[in-house]
């Protein structure tokens, strides 16, 4: 019976994690890590300031928690993308919608991930999540490099200047999508997708 009662009090626990770490998600990406107190936490979660510190070790361990979350819901998708028999066309275009995607499904997440990218670099115990951008940056530069080689993107391509283009005009998305606007995140990718592969110019009918 007390095992049971263990395993019980474990998954409320972990539960209640969960709950209280959507709530910290949407503070720190509305007013950021430094302006968001414990207290303001505790507040908006219904519970005193001090309870949370039964959930988490430390302010720095609710960082800690959401953007590992996060890497850990995209890079499991990443992967299954990177170990996939398609073109390398396709998986580029499945990881960038993968992106776009993650920023409806873990809107206020991805934003903090975003807006707090300068702390990640700066603290020490935040370098190895931090680092997790070179994985990126190695993942969609090796799909670049594989659409060259493969004949699917033109020769004379810049790796480099190619990658952080795309980088820099996929993550921004987050700052202007917001889930349940007038525009859907599939159309959003549908778009972009279409802008990268095809450009402005009108199809040939």
């Amino acid at each position: 019976m007390a095992r049971r009662q263990s395993g019980e009090d474990s998954a409320y626990r972990e539960a209640k994690r969960a709950e209280l770490l959507k709530v910290c998600a949407e503070l720190i990406a509305r007013r950021g890590y430094a302006a968001t107190t414990v207290r303001e936490i505790g507040d908006a979660a219904g519970l005193l300031s001090g309870s949370l510190y039964y959930y988490f070790k430390s302010k720095e361990d609710i960082l800690e928690s959401l953007v590992s979350g996060l890497q850990d819901v995209l890079w499991a998708r990443y992967q299954e993308i990177i170990d996939s028999a398609d073109s390398p066309r396709v998986k580029l275009e499945r990881a960038l919608r993968v992106s776009l995607e993650t920023m409806h499904t873990h809107n206020d997440e991805v934003r903090v991930y975003q807006n707090e990218g300068a702390l990640l670099h700066l603290n020490e115990r935040f370098k190895p999540m931090a680092a997790r951008r070179h994985d990126f940056e190695s993942m969609i530069s090796g799909f670049l490099a594989e659409g060259i080689e493969a004949g699917e993107f033109r020769s004379d391509l810049r790796v480099q200047v190619s990658f952080r283009l795309i980088r820099d005009s996929v993550w921004p998305v987050v700052h202007w999508y917001r889930p349940g606007g007038d525009v859907t995140i599939d159309e959003v990718a549908d778009e972009y997708l279409a802008l990268l592969f095809d450009g402005l110019n009108p199809r040939s009918m």
